[in-house]
């Protein structure tokens, strides 16, 4: 938790802002101004389920800066916050820390991508030393025993399990939990222990006797789907008609299905929202756009996985509906697919910048809900002078998942081309 919470992040910083050292390359006021600011507008892209938003750093990084603020602004943005403000070397040296880091963090991780975190931290810390030690004596304190804990992440999570289930999130929350729980402030470390006792009987009650757990009640007006999806309202007052773009995504998916539908208009109820296996709340554009944008936590982009592509891929789900067909039910969301990440910024940044270009309506396809695995953040792409003077990267938006869930890590090559 403190590692990759607050002992490296804050490392990074000072030396970046210079406050480490003298020599060398850093951050200016006006840069590192600049930087707090682009931070801070990311909040609106920020998916509630993504918990505390981080703070703008030039402004807060002295004043309580949280773990958690720190992750996301790290490994979650950190790939595309600091390309402008960074040295091509500095920063792609960075991103080698990234991938290590988001592969330690996932709930789950398999064996190679383990020995690819392992690699890849393994050279960043050798070129930390060769880049800001530099084998100086009065640059010593650069290299902090943090450099090289990093290394041991993998191999401890090879050994141990995902670091994340014994690291003192669960600890710290426990702790917080029973201190609100706290009555009586005149005796409270003997209440604090009753408490403890109390609930650590009432786990071990529900865990001989299951049944005895309380169940969840009910969410009113919502439909429970089959592995443990499930839609919520708002929906359509009135039978809402598919324009002829939607209609022909829903055709196109039918006829994978080898099922044949009207040519008429269809005409269907839509759906606001679906909640995940993993508690993560998977909005729409349809509900999200009659609100006002800047008090609203985007939640409409998510990642799924297409049956004829193991490649995790992302999109924008413009609304969720249900439909018959063959007399059976098929519960599905309409999504306006991105596209494949730029090759050219994805090897720069050793696979951590997913820079992807939002085609709207262009690139509409139909999903069964199933194929949706997590919600994910889109901010806009943080552009150089050269590349908005060039006109490059227009309409590109770059991926932030939420840590502790399983990152995108990329196996193989990429498709020459994405099919739509």
């Amino acid at each position: 938790m403190h590692l990759v919470g607050l002992n490296i992040p804050e490392l990074l910083v000072k030396l970046w802002r210079g406050v480490l050292r003298e020599d060398g390359t850093s951050l200016a006021e006006s840069e590192w101004k600049a930087h707090g600011a682009l931070v801070e507008s990311t909040r609106r892209y920020l998916p509630g389920s993504f918990g505390r938003t981080p703070r703008n750093p030039a402004l807060k990084i002295n004043s309580g800066y949280k773990a958690w603020e720190y992750l996301l602004y790290i490994w979650a943005l950190g790939p595309a916050v600091f390309r402008q403000f960074l040295p091509p070397d500095n920063w792609s040296h960075f991103c080698s820390l990234v991938l290590g880091v988001r592969i330690v963090l996932q709930r789950r991780s398999t064996l190679k991508e383990l020995h690819i975190a392992f690699k890849a931290l393994v050279e960043w810390a050798q070129k930390y030393e060769e880049m800001y030690y530099q084998r100086k004596p009065k640059r010593l304190h650069l290299v902090r025993p943090s450099v090289h804990a990093i290394i041991h992440a993998p191999l401890e999570t090879r050994r141990c399990g995902p670091l994340n289930l014994v690291a003192q999130w669960a600890l710290e929350n426990t702790i917080g939990n029973l201190g609100r729980e706290i009555r009586q402030p005149s005796n409270p470390f003997a209440n604090l222990s009753e408490i403890g006792t109390r609930r650590a009987q009432l786990n071990a009650v529900l865990a001989i006797h299951p049944k005895l757990q309380v169940p969840k009640k009910a969410i009113r007006g919502a439909s429970y789907l089959p592995n443990k999806y499930v839609l919520l309202p708002a929906t359509d007052e009135h039978l809402y008609t598919m324009q002829p773009v939607e209609a022909s995504a829903l055709r196109k998916y039918f006829r994978t299905k080898g099922i044949s539908i009207s040519q008429n208009d269809i005409q269907i109820y839509r759906w606001a929202s679906l909640l995940l296996p993993n508690r993560q709340r998977a909005r729409s554009l349809w509900r999200e756009s009659t609100r006002s944008a800047d008090k609203v936590r985007c939640s409409r982009n998510v990642k799924f996985v297409l049956r004829h592509d193991p490649k995790p891929r992302y999109g924008e789900v413009q609304y969720f509906f249900q439909i018959s067909a063959r007399q059976e039910v098929h519960t599905l969301a309409l999504v306006s697919i991105y596209s494949l990440p730029d090759k050219e910024l994805l090897s720069q940044s050793k696979d951590t910048l997913f820079a992807c270009q939002y085609r709207g309506n262009l690139s509409l396809i139909v999903l069964n809900y199933d194929m949706i695995e997590s919600v994910v953040a889109m901010p806009p792409l943080p552009l150089t002078a050269e590349e908005i003077a060039g006109g490059e990267f227009t309409n590109y938006f770059y991926v932030a998942e939420k840590p502790f869930l399983d990152a995108t890590v990329l196996l193989g090559e990429d498709d020459e081309d994405d099919g739509i």
